[in-house]
């Protein structure tokens, strides 16, 4: 197997691994956008909840300490829609990352197969020659003499 056919092999192996990459970027997007109303939903409740706390009791210190407890764990709700969207997130990350490697990889790959396709065209213009030589002719100056 020659090089450019090796190249061309990896191409469309690139290719594909493309097209599986860009199939897959639709659902991570959706599954971003689902985990982020989550998250959002979350945390409109727990900042609500909060106003709602320091409306009612305006001074945290005197609020009694089961009640500032639950306040506090009810935190837990928002932090667990966080992660919830941190793996989503992270894996449409990879996916782009990814897509952006094999698009690059791709390009590479097509810029050395023209580059082989060129060198391998016969030339337009004959090819340059060595500079000849130019002969020269000795030196027939004549000094002026000194005057008499």
């Amino acid at each position: 197997m020659t090089p450019v056919q090796q190249f061309e092999a990896w191409r469309t192996e690139l290719e594909s691994e493309r097209e599986s990459v860009l199939e897959a970027l639709p659902p991570a997007r959706s599954a971003v956008q689902t985990a982020q109303t989550a998250h959002a939903a979350a945390r409109t409740a727990w900042i609500d909840l909060n106003t709602f706390a320091a409306k009612a009791v305006p001074n945290h210190g005197s609020m009694s300490g089961p009640l500032y407890g639950r306040l506090m764990k009810s935190r837990d709700a928002v932090d667990a829609a966080e992660r919830a969207r941190g793996a989503p997130l992270a894996a449409l990350q990879s996916l782009s990352n990814r897509l952006a490697d094999l698009t690059l990889a791709i390009d590479q790959i097509d810029l050395a197969l023209t580059s082989a396709k060129v060198t391998h065209l016969p030339r337009s213009v004959a090819a340059p020659s060595r500079r000849r030589t130019q002969p020269i002719d000795y030196d027939n100056i004549t000094m002026p003499r000194a005057a008499p």
